[in-house]
């Protein structure tokens, strides 16, 4: 399972972000999402702090850049470079409609 974009999330070809960027919410729906993932990091069960600051990441790139692609690349980047742990999950890939 994919922890920044789970099965739940790639049922449907219309992703919440889509929505968010539809409705002129962005950057701002982003940015409260970072602060959710950094306010519950290793609070969750079965998830490691190291994936809620993953998430946070991917979501203020995101705010900051306006595209899931180079979010998607930072996060490769910080997955390489992190003194975090992480779940074994396949590479990260965007939070946006990809069927992947």
């Amino acid at each position: 399972m994919d922890k920044i974009k789970p099965l739940h999330y790639r049922n449907s070809v219309i992703q919440p972000i889509d929505i968010w960027r539809d409705w002129g919410l962005e950057p701002d729906a982003s940015v409260a999402t970072c602060i959710k993932y950094l306010k519950r990091a290793g609070t969750k069960a079965g998830e490691l702090s190291g994936d809620d600051y993953l998430k946070a990441v991917w979501f203020l790139v995101n705010a900051v850049t306006g595209t899931s692609q180079v979010a998607d690349e930072v996060i490769t980047l910080v997955k390489e470079h992190s003194l975090f742990e992480f779940t074994n999950t396949p590479i990260i890939t965007s939070l946006t409609n990809k069927s992947s």
